[in-house]
């Protein structure tokens, strides 16, 4: 078949200069999505119109490219009795759907009926959506259908998707608002879940199931749905004041992401063609851009996930504001003061890198919020000691993490290629759904009895993790991908060892640890330094005759401990050690 002269004549869509179809209408929009869910490559396409006819024989197949909707719309009208119906069935190796409105009628017999897509394979993004769809089911049991996608097999990253859309049938169940299933890893953020879900509640969700594998951040939810209720509720009167909008934006006005036209749409779109939503001073919501105030929302400070200080009599708490359980597990370890830290440091008799009979255990299995605040990006403190004789042994050991199958945490690493017995960050991020290690080591092999302060950084904006020691960057390693937890029963962190199971744990740690401490977020560099000059015994950098009031860096006692106020003695103020006379 001679392609170009049918192009010529315009029964075949146009392509770009980077080889993009230029869709424009039906007959170009069937082509591409019979060559685009057949080709087992990308093959990208970009939408320069509505389209207003779209049915279960123009589904496509297997998808790996890029589908720009630009802002457009498509109107669907499919009837299928089989696994899927949607616009997609598998999306792969990367594939992303964006900036589209899908409405019309899907009908399914069978499970898997959605807007985007049916199922994602490997990698998969889907953002910008907004989805109007009615699903008309008639599945009687196990359906997982949903508002944007009904199934995340890989790594499946959902953002920036409205479902305002109606789903009906009486026998099927096991049904979400944004996300049907998930047996990969998934991250829903900035999303808006207002639609008609007038199916059985049976197994379903209001924004996803299975929420241990699930991260949903920023989103939001006007009528709760379903067994499993994530994101936060939200009212009518919140998404058409406009509030809503503003809060998906994170109060971002120079590059919004939602819109919406005050007085005219009930509810914010993904869609620049609608207007941008600020904050007047007096707290309303307005258009009108020379009213807005700046108050960008997520930008400072997050503080701690956890804070552990250990007590003279053993025990320890968390000085967070989480206010964890710090339980001590096993008869071997014990407390002592230093006066070099100022101080009391936990010590560890457990057997090298063994089964440990001693350590402390903090426990998060199922704390959603702090789950997603880890999966969000995290960073890590530790200041420990190794206790050994001779040569350091070749097993891994680990003063503080969460890793078992995934997680996160600290350790001394065993020789593998360039790595050494050195001291490492290791974050599992995965690209794929499967276990991913970053090994972000330091190049640091720990002496005997010297403490070391270690942290560890995974920004998951920059797809990166740092690893620090005594306030200097010792490594940058690319970490692109979402955060992979370890295994059930294991997410809990453990000072002094490694979790191995819900009440045991390995890899145990022999010597001293004197801080722990999670941050729900990556810290600067700047900070790093910081936090390292907090524990630093050496020297005073600035003396001060009057007392000091809270600054906003913050004033910690040389324990550790934040306060509000410096009167006598040395403090950390303004991340410099100082006398306070």
């Amino acid at each position: 078949l001679a392609i170009e002269p049918l192009r010529s004549a315009g029964l075949l869509p146009a392509t770009d200069e980077n080889g993009v179809y230029q869709i424009t209408g039906n007959y170009d929009m069937a082509y591409y999505a019979y060559k685009a869910g057949r080709a087992g490559k990308a093959l990208n396409g970009k939408l320069l119109a509505d389209i207003d006819y779209f049915t279960e024989n123009q589904m496509m197949e297997d998808f790996y490219g890029d589908f720009d909707g630009n802002f457009h719309t498509i109107t669907v009208d499919i009837h299928r009795n089989d696994r899927g119906a949607a616009l997609i069935n598998n999306m792969h190796g990367g594939a992303s759907v964006r900036n589209l409105t899908v409405k019309g009628d899907v009908y399914n017999s069978g499970k898997f009926a959605t807007a985007v897509a049916a199922n994602i394979y490997d990698v998969g993004t889907i953002s910008g959506i907004t989805s109007l769809i009615h699903v008309y089911s008639t599945t009687d049991g196990d359906a997982s259908h949903a508002g944007i996608l009904s199934c995340s097999r890989g790594t499946a990253i959902v953002k920036d998707c409205v479902f305002a859309g109606i789903m009906e049938g009486e026998g099927a169940i096991n049904n979400s608002g944004i996300v049907g299933w998930t047996n990969g890893i998934t991250k829903i953020e900035n999303c808006l879940q207002i639609g008609d879900i007038r199916l059985s509640p049976e197994g379903g969700a209001t924004i996803a199931r299975v929420p241990s594998l699930v991260t949903v951040l920023n989103t939001y939810y006007r009528t709760p749905f379903g067994e499993i209720i994530t994101g936060e509720q939200i009212t009518d009167e919140q998404l058409v004041s406009g509030e809503v909008c503003y809060l998906l934006n994170k109060g971002n006005t120079e590059n919004p992401t939602w819109f919406q036209t005050l007085g005219e749409d009930p509810y914010p779109v993904p869609n620049p063609s609608h207007a941008v939503v600020g904050k007047k001073a007096d707290g309303t919501y307005t258009n009108d851009a020379s009213q807005f105030v700046d108050d960008i929302q997520g930008g400072g400070d997050k503080g701690l996930l956890l804070d552990v200080v250990f007590n003279e009599d053993g025990t320890a708490e968390d000085l967070s504001p989480q206010k964890k359980d710090v339980v001590l597990c096993g008869e071997t370890s014990s407390v002592y003061y230093s006066d070099e830290y100022k101080r009391y440091v936990a010590h560890f008799e457990n057997p090298y890198s063994g089964t440990a009979t001693g350590y402390y255990h903090v426990d998060f299995e199922n704390d959603q919020e702090y789950r997603n605040a880890l999966a969000d990006g995290h960073s890590m403190e530790v200041l420990c000691m190794l206790i050994y004789d001779g040569t350091i042994p070749n097993t891994e050991t680990k003063p503080f993490s969460a890793m078992q199958g995934g997680g996160t945490g600290f350790l001394v690493t065993t020789i593998s290629g360039a790595r050494q017995n050195e001291l490492c960050f290791l974050p599992n991020v995965t690209t794929t759904g499967s276990s991913t290690w970053r090994w972000t080591t330091s190049g640091v092999v720990p002496e005997p009895n010297v403490f070391y302060h270690v942290v560890g950084v995974w920004d998951s904006d920059k797809g990166k993790s740092y690893i620090y020691v005594n306030g200097e960057l010792k490594k940058e390693l690319d970490a692109p991908g979402l955060f992979k937890f370890a295994s059930a029963g294991c997410n809990w962190f453990a000072i002094g060892a490694d979790p191995a199971s819900t009440s045991t744990a390995h890899g145990s740690w022999q010597g001293d640890v004197a801080v722990a401490r999670v941050y729900d977020k990556p810290l600067t560099e700047e900070e790093v330094i910081a936090l390292w000059k907090n524990v630093d015994p050496t020297g005073v950098e600035q003396i001060t005759d009057e007392p000091v009031n809270r600054l906003p860096f913050g004033i910690y006692k040389l324990n550790g401990m934040r306060v509000d106020k410096a009167e006598k003695g040395v403090y950390i103020i303004d991340g410099k050690k100082t006398l306070v006379k």
